[in-house]
């Protein structure tokens, strides 16, 4: 993989114009695109969240941080990518994990009685997202009792005049909980202070 080391040299540099060239080279190497929609197609679940091009990009800048902060590969660059490649899309299994881990708890506070407040910022804060979503999401883990079933979400949301297959859901909901997440900027702590 020379476009590797050359680019490492370049980076290494660290004038922009250098780092620009080395950004290019690393993009049209096809070693590198390999790896990315390799470990793409390993992690069917972050096609919900970028496709193969924008891993190769976060790989991309990963490197050039690491090298720019004295580290990066010392002898095998192939490896060093994959490895960076890897660490990217467990990082990404991991926040969808844990987003949805989040959203299920907040559904679980949100069905105690006590909870009004809670209750009255999960509807508000769900009115901002868009239909299908706020839809989606509310009919998954708020109504009650929930709608889990694939093929009756599809048929509800249907209804209401969104295209939905029922295959699609798991995709949907990724989305829509990452959707909630963004527009919360991660910070859950709106639904608990008066």
């Amino acid at each position: 993989m020379p476009n590797c080391r050359e680019a490492i040299d370049l980076i290494k540099n660290g004038e922009e114009k250098a780092i620009a060239e080395a950004m290019k080279r690393l993009y049209e190497d096809e070693e590198l695109k390999k790896i990315a929609g390799y470990y793409h197609r390993r992690y069917p679940q972050l096609g919900r969240v970028l496709d193969w091009e924008d891993l190769l990009t976060e790989v991309i800048i990963r490197l050039i941080a690491e090298i720019q902060a004295g580290r990066g590969p010392k002898s095998n660059c192939l490896a060093y990518l994959r490895s960076v490649c890897r660490n990217i899309c467990e990082e990404h299994r991991r926040e969808n994990n844990r987003l949805a881990e989040a959203v299920k708890l907040l559904a679980t506070m949100y069905r105690i009685p006590e909870n009004q407040v809670l209750r009255e910022k999960v509807e508000t804060w769900l009115e901002k997202l868009a239909g299908q979503c706020r839809m989606l999401l509310w009919l998954y883990y708020f109504e009650e009792p929930p709608v889990t079933d694939h093929p009756q979400l599809a048929e509800i949301l249907n209804g209401a005049g969104f295209n939905v297959g029922p295959g699609s859901i798991s995709t949907l909901l990724s989305r829509c909980r990452k959707g909630f997440r963004d527009l919360l900027n991660g910070d859950t702590s709106v639904f608990f202070d008066e």
